[in-house]
C-alpha cells in the first residue's frame, strides 16, 4: 500500500470489491464499486468514477434498493463533466426508482441531493427548489429523533446532508 491515506483506502476498497466479485456477491461488490466511484469523484478522476459507477450498476442489477444510490453517483459524474442534460435525465430516473421502492438500504440523502443539484444545474430552478425543500425536510424529519449533538453532527458532518442544507439555503428554502 502507498503512503497516501486516500490511495490506501482505494486499494483496500478495490481489494474488497474483487473479493466480493469472486464470491458472486454483487450487492457488496457493487457497494464497494460505488465507494470507489465516489473516491474517484473527490479527486477529479472522472473516467475512473464513470467506470466504477458502470461496474456498480451491473453488479447491482439484481439489487433494486441500491440502484437509486448508484444512479445518484452517476448524476454527480455527469455534473462533474458538465453534462447537465444527462445528469437531469439520470436524476429523474433515480428519483422515480427511489419513489417506487419506497425505502432504500442506503444513500437516500445522496439521491435527493443529486436530484436537486441536477435540476438546478439544468436550469429547472422551480423543480430544484421543490426537490431541495423535500430533501431538507426529510433530513429534518430524520434528525428529529436524534439527540442534539448527534443531530448537529448528522446535519453538518455528513457531506451530502451539509450540502443539502446549503443548497436549500441557496435556493431560498
Amino acid at each position: 500500500m502507498s503512503g497516501d491515506p486516500q490511495q490506501s483506502k482505494r486499494e483496500i476498497e478495490t481489494d474488497c470489491a474483487r473479493v466480493f466479485e469472486r464470491k458472486g456477491d454483487g450487492r457488496t461488490a457493487g457497494g464497494s464499486r460505488l465507494y470507489l466511484a465516489m473516491m474517484a469523484l473527490e479527486t477529479g478522476a472522472l473516467d475512473e468514477a464513470r467506470a466504477e459507477t458502470d461496474r456498480a450498476l451491473v453488479l447491482l442489477a439484481d439489487t433494486p434498493p441500491l440502484r437509486p444510490y448508484a444512479l445518484a453517483v452517476l448524476v454527480f459524474v455527469h455534473l462533474a463533466r458538465g453534462d447537465a442534460a444527462q445528469a437531469r435525465a439520470v436524476a429523474l430516473e433515480a428519483a422515480e426508482l427511489a419513489k417506487a421502492l419506497g425505502a432504500m438500504e442506503q444513500g437516500e440523502a445522496y439521491v435527493h441531493l443529486a436530484v436537486a443539484e441536477a435540476l438546478r444545474t439544468a436550469g429547472d430552478v422551480d423543480a430544484a427548489t421543490k426537490a431541495a425543500s423535500e430533501a431538507r425536510a426529510r433530513l429534518v424529519e430524520r434528525g428529529a429523533i436524534m439527540s442534539e449533538p448527534i443531530r448537529v453532527s448528522f446535519f453538518e458532518r455528513v457531506p451530502e446532508n451539509a450540502r443539502t442544507f446549503a443548497l436549500a439555503e441557496e435556493l431560498g428554502v
